[in-house]
Order: structure tokens, then C-alpha cells, then sequence
């Protein structure tokens, strides 16, 4: 499930155990601005971003280990960290 801040589309990818971060100012024409890792055991399915801050919370599939994870999304950059 991904999420939609300012110009910047933030996705979990299951499989590839992370989470992506697309600059969308040109929706024809996305660009892919960060990959965010996790480890083997967490596979990254739900997004949802905190109005008030930085902060993304992503959870896990049911086949991986049950955990909820805060990435931060910097909104000048898109660039996206733990």
C-alpha cells in the first residue's frame, strides 16, 4: 500500500524487502529517488505518513517476521532512512 507525500510516492516492495520512494512531480514520468533496505525477515507491505512530521510507518506482510518499522521521508530530498 503506498503513500503519496507532496511529490513523492513511497512504496513498499514486499519481496525485494524495501521501501521506495518515487518523485512523481511529473506523473508521466516518475523517478525513482531512494531504496530504503530492511533485513531478510521483514517484508514491507502498508504505508501510511504522519501529517505532523517526517515519519512513515510500514508494516510487514504476514508472511515475515510481525513488526512495525518508522522510516523518515525528507520532503526537500525524498530521500528515505530508518
Amino acid at each position: 500500500m503506498p503513500t503519496i507525500v507532496g511529490r513523492y510516492w513511497v512504496m513498499p516492495v514486499a519481496y525485494d524487502h524495501s521501501v521506495i520512494s518515487l518523485d512523481i512531480s511529473d506523473p508521466a514520468h516518475p523517478v525513482e529517488v531512494s531504496v530504503l533496505r530492511s533485513d531478510s525477515t521483514f517484508i514491507p507491505h502498508w504505508s501510511s505518513a504522519d501529517p505532523g512530521s517526517d515519519r512513515i510507518v510500514i508494516t510487514g506482510q504476514d508472511d515475515g517476521e510481525p513488526r512495525v518499522l518508522i522510516a523518515r521521508l525528507d520532503q526537500a530530498t525524498g530521500q528515505l532512512s530508518w
